[in-house]
């Protein structure tokens, strides 16, 4: 159906469009207005009603007197008045049917995923950046710890390569944010005031279309970096590695949405997360003519918390023993990256056996007349408790390595073998905690209009960076 208004706001056609325009053309046609074969019909419309036309006998029409008298208008009139009549003779709707949107919720829903695997479709870009991260990442660690082997240090490489898809988080959520920010953005200023579709609808749809994109994300840079790095091909070990994985991948998206989801606006995300706030729509410009972006300044990164704890406080780049009170026994069990790196580790670690080389193993001689197993045996069963004799029957040059296998070198870590199912659970609780989240802050700051008194705290700090920022530029100029 098109309706079609002259320059007065006056109806002179309402009615089907038809095969190519076919309806349209027949209806002008038949008042003496052909419209040219190779025509756009949209513009023919159009000049039509700005400059009118004239009958055979050159008389001008009247398209306003001309849609009125016509059969089509009076079919519409006639279709309308059986609506109404159909309509009238049913009871009123109760006052529990009344509903805020017209459409239920679960139509909601489905139209609206529709809509958003649509629009990712066409912001191809979007996808092929989340998929380069996951190949550059994933052949950047997996032929940096090319088959590793068995001694220490590769224990140590064993526990980095694992560590290496910490680097990953920043570039996604950076691409995630403003993605979900501008539809958040649209969602509040024109489809829920409209009352086209609720919040619940906004997170499901949002939430809903990153999964299949996350779990290809994840597929990929699961198999560039694990064969290549030659860790356990067994199904359990490598099944289990994949899950941990996807998840990851699955974690890095929701925690960037339901960041976005609580933040006031761009400027507080950029502190927080280290993405640059867009720059205000200028005066003289259009909206699509405002310049991009510009690059981080300090001042926009004052507090890139979160990739901080989350990088950091693990236990990797700081064994557990060696972090500080103040960190060691809360932060350390709330990042979930200790979850997910100790989970790996317990799975991949432990039946490894350690060969030390011989720059690794601990020399000594024993003494006269007695074998290395024989002087130092008890002390490595009894007192040590781990590590093992290179050489147990020689006389002299003994060697001792600290670690048997994996499972021994894991303690160092605070990581014991039978943690990976725990760690698991805990680290896609963290999963489904996130999307949660973005449930959560959508309906209380941004349906509810509750602020957690962030407003309040972040006018109070850019007042207090106002004073220093006084203070310092005054004694700047006394100097």
């Amino acid at each position: 159906m098109i309706l079609a208004l002259n320059p007065g706001g006056n109806t002179f056609y309402f009615g089907p469009v038809g095969e190519n325009g076919s309806a349209v053309i027949k209806y002008f046609a038949d008042r003496g207005v052909d419209c040219p074969p190779s025509k756009n019909v949209a513009e023919f419309i159009l000049e039509t009603a700005a400059k009118g036309g004239k009958r055979a006998d050159g008389k001008r029409l009247n398209w306003n007197n001309e849609w009125r008298s016509s059969a089509e208008n009076k079919g519409l009139l006639a279709e309308i008045d059986k609506i109404n009549s159909e309509r009238s003779s049913k009871p009123g709707a109760q006052a529990d049917t009344q509903h805020e949107f017209a459409s239920p919720i679960w139509l909601q829903i489905t139209t609206l995923t529709k809509r958003m695997f649509r629009q990712y479709w066409r912001d191809p870009s979007y996808l092929y950046g989340k998929l380069f991260v996951s190949v550059v990442i994933g052949i950047f660690n997996g032929f940096t710890f090319w088959k590793l082997g068995n001694s220490v240090q590769d224990m140590q490489n064993r526990m980095f390569t694992s560590f290496m898809i910490i680097v990953i988080p920043p570039t996604i959520v950076n691409g995630v944010v403003p993605k979900f920010y501008l539809n958040r953005a649209l969602w509040e200023a024109r489809e829920l005031p409209s009352r086209i579709y609720g919040w619940v609808a906004f997170c499901t749809a949002n939430v809903v279309t990153e999964i299949p994109f996350s779990i290809i994300g994840g597929l990929v840079y699961w198999l560039l970096w694990y064969y290549p790095t030659g860790l356990p091909r067994d199904s359990a070990t490598a099944g289990y590695t994949f899950l941990m994985t996807i998840l990851f991948f699955l974690f890095q998206t929701s925690w960037g949405q339901w960041i976005c989801a609580f933040a006031p606006s761009f400027t507080v995300i950029s502190n927080v997360i280290l993405t640059p706030p867009p720059p205000p729509p200028s005066p003289r410009l259009p909206q699509s003519l405002t310049p991009p972006p510009k690059p981080l300044t300090p001042k926009h990164q004052v507090l890139p918390f979160f990739f901080v704890i989350f990088s950091l406080f693990n236990g990797v780049i700081r064994p557990y023993s060696q972090l500080s009170p103040v960190w060691r026994y809360w932060l350390y069990y709330l990042n979930p990256s200790t979850y997910w790196i100790g989970g790996v580790l317990a799975a991949t670690l432990p039946a490894i056996p350690v060969d030390c080389l011989p720059a690794e193993a601990a020399r000594f001689d024993p003494p006269p007349g007695q074998t290395c197993a024989q002087y130092a045996g008890a002390f490595v069963a009894a007192v040590a408790r781990q590590g093992y004799l290179l050489n147990p029957q020689a006389t002299s040059d003994c060697g001792y390595c600290p670690y048997r296998d994996g499972a021994e070198y894991l303690r160092t870590l605070n990581v014991k073998p039978g943690d990976k199912w725990r760690d698991l659970g805990v680290f896609a609780g963290f999963c489904v905690s996130n999307w949660a989240l973005v449930y959560f802050f959508i309906y209380t700051v941004r349906v509810r209009g509750w602020s957690f008194g962030l407003g309040w705290m972040f006018g109070g700090l850019g007042k207090l960076v106002g004073v220093v920022k006084g203070w310092v530029g005054r004694v700047g100029r006394r100097r």
